[in-house]
């Protein structure tokens, strides 16, 4: 059974993001910036990502996958969510749970 549920209330100081080149793309951790530094979302999901390269293979490019995560999707407003590792997510005290 996963460690949250779907619509559970949570806080977060760092999120994932993926950097690399056009050839190269990894996860890495970014901390949340100023005004905030914990953000408070709620969870809306749950994706594996992966690192990767992409071989030229002359007529197509294949993408090859070096590492995989699992990744909670945190929406912290009506627009936005972020990737959250489940390490870095903490329960918000007090928050009922849904069912």
């Amino acid at each position: 059974m996963p460690k949250f549920q779907l619509g559970q209330r949570v806080r977060y100081e760092l999120y994932m993001v993926r950097s690399g080149s056009r050839m190269k793309s990894q996860w890495r951790r970014r901390p949340v910036c100023y005004p905030k530094t914990i953000v408070e979302g709620i969870i809306v999901g749950k994706r594996t990502v992966s690192d990767g390269t992409i071989e030229d293979c002359g007529d197509c490019n294949v993408y090859i996958p070096t590492k995989h995560y699992s990744f909670w999707l945190v929406a912290h407003n009506l627009s936005g969510y972020q990737h959250v590792a489940e390490e870095d997510i903490r329960e918000v005290a007090g928050a009922t749970e849904q069912g």
